[in-house]
């Protein structure tokens, strides 16, 4: 474990590499050509275009977990707000029912959900946990396909019309209360990955009492500073030299344009990706380059055959509003709640500035996780982080120079290299003997 007061070396940004734009432009062109041609062109037969045709596409978490051989549940929750959600949970690991099994709750990331823990196989941690005696919860939040409202669709705004602050304050605590009651336990292990980690960090500086709901915090690759951070989608929007505008501008565009969210596909687009995504096809070894054009690029560790799963499960997008509060974070380097402008500041904080979240209230034992090609966390930002944090335990960078934001739970050495050291913090903080 490396110190927080570890001294840091100066931090280079490398420019976005011209190739991987010129990729994404020629998928995105690619497959617009194949939407819009009609009968005086290509004509698309649906039958060679369907999602059901990839294996497992249209499996939900809690199929993976029984395809696997481990008991699956569905439970719900709502939130103080009526977002429905629903949550996965494997109880014991089909060998061993015995009731003392400590929780584990695992909160996915950006653009994803709940499916990202189990895609891989046994491998994953999730079943690893499992295996480890303990009872592994994995939620997921407003804005994936296991989120709903009872007044809006997801083709509404006021469904997409929430923040960070929405996610860290509503939805987790919600989360954490149902998993808590159901099991009669008192705490909870709480592992986040990439904004996972901002909900939970939000929420223990907001309301302190949830800090003696959780023994031990992991944050897998956290997204919270992301000054110094690589990934292209920074330069949509903030202060940096090749940004396109500043936050307060993208603000106005989308409260104008009621603009929903960001990444979307229609359900006709993700047939057709993955489609040619598929191993054999003709983008199989182009369709990659989409994640790690943000993500960080690894291709040697990177099982291309999960392409067509990955886009069939993970495609819904992030919302517009979220993804702005990030990039506010970003440019103003400060871990604040969402900047809706003075004057509407002054009508909900009271304050013209966004009031910022203080970590010093963080008091549960936290160990943070980092790779160095990890696109969305730089060293300096993590640090950053870590000298807030008053009960911070350490940190561990995967030693592996391509680990990316999404190696963590998709590359072949993820077991190897990482997957260890949280095993053996999670038996150390909750009194367990690692199980072979």
């Amino acid at each position: 474990m490396e110190n927080a007061e570890k001294k840091l070396g100066t931090t280079k940004i490398a420019p976005v590499e011209g190739n991987y734009l010129m990729i994404i432009l020629i998928l995105h062109a690619f497959v617009f050509f194949l939407v819009v041609t009609t009968s005086d062109g290509i004509r698309l037969n649906r039958s060679n275009v369907r999602s059901n045709s990839i294996p497992d596409s249209k499996k939900e978490t809690v199929d993976f977990c029984v395809k696997y051989g481990y008991p699956g549940e569905k439970h719900e929750v709502e939130t103080k707000d009526h977002y429905t959600l629903t949550l996965h949970r494997i109880p014991y690991n089909g060998k061993n029912e015995t009731a003392d099994r400590p929780v584990v709750l695992l909160q996915h990331g950006i653009v994803l959900s709940s499916d990202q823990w189990v895609l891989r196989g046994r491998e994953d941690l999730v079943f690893l946990l499992s295996d480890q005696g303990y009872d592994v919860w994995m939620s997921n939040t407003r804005g994936t396909a296991y989120s709903k409202h009872p007044l809006y669709s997801k083709d509404d705004y006021k469904f997409w019309d929430y923040s960070l602050n929405e996610l860290g304050n509503y939805d987790l605590p919600a989360i954490i209360d149902y998993i808590l009651n159901v099991t009669g336990k008192p705490q909870m292990t709480y592992l986040g990955h990439s904004r996972g980690v901002a909900m939970a960090m939000i929420l223990l500086s907001s309301r302190p009492e949830y800090n003696s709901k959780i023994n031990l915090l992991l944050g897998v690759a956290p997204v919270i500073y992301s000054k110094k951070a690589k990934c292209p989608l920074y330069q949509l929007a903030g202060n940096r030299p090749n940004a396109f505008m500043r936050t307060s501008t993208l603000r106005d565009i989308i409260e104008n344009a009621q603009l929903k969210n960001v990444l979307y596909t229609t359900k006709n687009t993700r047939n057709i990706l993955t489609t040619f995504c598929r191993p054999g096809a003709i983008l199989e070894n182009l369709c990659p380059y989409a994640t790690f054009w943000v993500n960080g690029d690894d291709f040697q560790m990177f099982n291309t055959t999960l392409s067509p799963l990955l886009i069939s499960h993970f495609t819904l997008g992030v919302g517009a509003k979220e993804l702005l509060h990030l990039l506010q974070i970003s440019e103003s380097d400060k871990f604040r709640a969402f900047d809706y402008g003075t004057p509407r500041n002054l009508k909900i904080y009271g304050s013209a500035e966004p009031p910022q979240f203080n970590l010093s209230k963080v008091q549960v034992p936290t160990y943070l996780y980092y790779g160095p090609n990890d696109f969305f966390v730089s060293e300096r930002d993590l640090f950053k982080l870590a000298r807030e944090l008053p009960n911070f335990m350490g940190s561990y960078k995967v030693p592996y120079p391509k680990f990316n934001h999404v190696d963590y739970i998709f590359a072949r050495n993820a077991n190897d290299l990482l997957y260890p050291h949280i095993i053996a913090a999670v038996n150390k903080y909750n009194k367990r003997q690692l199980k072979v």
